[in-house]
């Protein structure tokens, strides 16, 4: 990979468009992906093909990423992620997600997609990302189910050599977990499972700073089934010390509530529920309704699944661009 903890890649990347193909990588680098461990970078228009990205390394600090393994104070842009063919990504620890695995220190990602089978054998996998810190953005980026006609889990936590699970916290179908992270704009159709802390959005999403107002708004999530303890449709654990979620919606049909768990007592723990509770195809409005008055999302044509028809983001919000070569 490209970037080390020592000696992280700093520079700008850009893809204009162009492809890596047939990326089939496996090592014991705690920081594994097409880019180990980013710092102070930019990476920006680039495609990336393959059958899987798999770290066997054991140590609790590993990172593994269909495009990055770690990313510190990054900027990646229009960059999309397509394993759906193989095994996607896997790590033998902590932190795996189609995109990056560990995301700190006010990284944005904006304009992103992934479609990849994701495998943390601990804890902390998401369609997107493993896990985010204080300090990040994400918007207009979305995770797909890798293929939707199997009835495998596209996002997983823990090792399953049989039922029941013997561990795993933290899957999401966008993101792991994550703490005093912004979200807009964003959505997946990944299933997820994990033995706690499942959400078919984020497993487990935390606010620790009061004087921070963290937004997760303009969101749904559409996965057709979710396993776990304290599971969500939108989120699987949930601690907000300041904002709220505002304008998310989940699939109703998974037979769980918006939130598996949240903590009360907190400062602003009162969610108003009522409002994100609706069927999936009736939301458009809402989520263009962000006072802007621009445009955001349009409908699914076809239907993914069962018959519904879901927003996603236009053209422009966050799908690839046209290619200009191989």
């Amino acid at each position: 990979p490209l970037g080390t903890k020592e000696t992280p890649f700093r520079g700008t990347f850009d893809g204009q468009g162009f492809s890596i193909t047939d990326v089939a990588l496996t090592s014991n680098n705690d920081f594994l992906g097409i880019f180990g461990y980013t710092d102070g970078a930019t990476i920006k228009n680039l495609n990336v093909t393959g059958t899987e990205v798999k770290n066997t390394s054991t140590n609790s600090s590993t990172a593994t990423g269909g495009l990055v393994g770690y990313a510190n104070n990054t900027f990646i842009t229009n960059c999309h992620v397509d394993y759906k063919d193989g095994a996607g990504v896997s790590a033998a620890y902590d932190n795996a997600g189609g995109l990056v695995g560990y995301v700190v220190g006010g990284t944005r990602i904006e304009g992103c997609s992934t479609n990849a089978r994701v495998l943390a054998k601990h804890n902390y996998a998401g369609g997107l990302i493993g896990r985010t810190l204080a300090g990040t953005s994400i918007k207009y980026c979305f995770a797909k189910k890798y293929d939707t006609s199997s009835t495998d889990y596209t996002v997983t936590a823990g090792y399953y050599s049989s039922e029941p699970y013997v561990s795993g916290y933290y899957a999401g179908g966008l993101i792991g977990a994550c703490i005093d992270t912004n979200i807009e704009y964003c959505y997946s159709w990944s299933d997820a499972k994990a033995a706690r802390y499942v959400g078919g959005f984020v497993g487990r999403y935390e606010s620790n700073t009061p004087s921070v107002t963290n937004i997760l708004q303009y969101c749904y999530a559409a996965g057709s089934k979710i396993s776990g303890n304290n599971a969500g449709g939108m989120v699987g654990y949930i601690e907000m010390r300041s904002g709220k979620p505002d304008k998310c919606y989940w699939n109703s049909m998974l037979g769980v509530g918006f939130i598996g768990l949240y903590t009360s007592g907190d400062t602003n723990s009162s969610f108003t529920l009522t409002n994100t509770q609706a069927a999936m195809n009736n939301v458009l409005t809402t989520l263009n309704d962000n006072n802007g008055g621009e445009t955001e999302w349009e409908l699914t044509t076809p239907t993914l699944y069962g018959g519904y028809v879901f927003p996603v983001l236009l053209n422009n919000k966050g799908e690839a661009k046209p290619q200009t070569g191989e």
